[in-house]
């Protein structure tokens, strides 16, 4: 049985490797898994951006887990390490893909954007994005902002849509609004 919150204390700068990672990571891999929460401590002389890596293809499919903290605080991370989360939680390299991105993870521990290479803002946005309960309104918000807005503009492919699938676009985006309700404007990020 897969707990939903499992915490492993960081004691004295001693954390786990990456082979006791693996194991943990594939446990996430698993239909059945319902965890939620998972803390572990990065053993600081381990390759970060490995290990990102890892856990960014473990819960790619994974619906449930909504904070990872692996205690990167003396952290190797690089921008390859964070754009490894940064695709997982919003996949732009098509509409599908930016869909079906992870709209659990909320939260890969505090201070991500103080580290010596910080998490890009795009990714803090997303996490924070990710934390609405509604995940259709998060998976079409993301869509919207990564492939409809350049900026503060609408994607030039709006003009030349066909006006079916203009339509259906204008749908789509009624939709976001209409989930998101008065009080929030819809921001570019990223």
């Amino acid at each position: 049985v897969i707990p939903k919150r499992f915490h492993l204390e960081f004691i004295y700068g001693i954390g786990i490797g990456v082979e006791e990672m693996e194991c943990v990571a594939q446990l996430l891999t698993k239909s059945g898994c319902t965890m939620e929460e998972l803390e572990l401590p990065v053993d600081d002389d381990d390759d970060h951006d490995e290990i990102a890596e890892l856990f960014s293809s473990a819960l790619a499919e994974n619906k449930t887990m909504r904070k990872l903290d692996l205690f990167f605080h003396s952290s190797t991370m690089t921008i390859t390490g964070w754009k490894e989360f940064s695709s997982l939680i919003c996949d732009n390299s098509s509409l599908n893909a930016t869909y079906g991105s992870n709209h659990t993870l909320s939260s890969l521990g505090s201070g991500i954007d103080e580290m010596s290479c910080p998490a890009p803002d795009d990714l803090i946005s997303n996490l924070e994005l990710n934390e609405n309960g509604n995940k259709q309104f998060v998976a079409r918000k993301k869509v919207f902002l990564v492939h409809f807005l350049v900026g503060n503009a609408w994607f030039p492919l709006i003009e030349s849509m066909n006006s079916t699938l203009l339509v259906q676009v204008v749908e789509f985006m009624n939709k976001i609004v209409k989930e998101n309700g008065d009080d929030e404007e819809i921001t570019r990020v990223g």
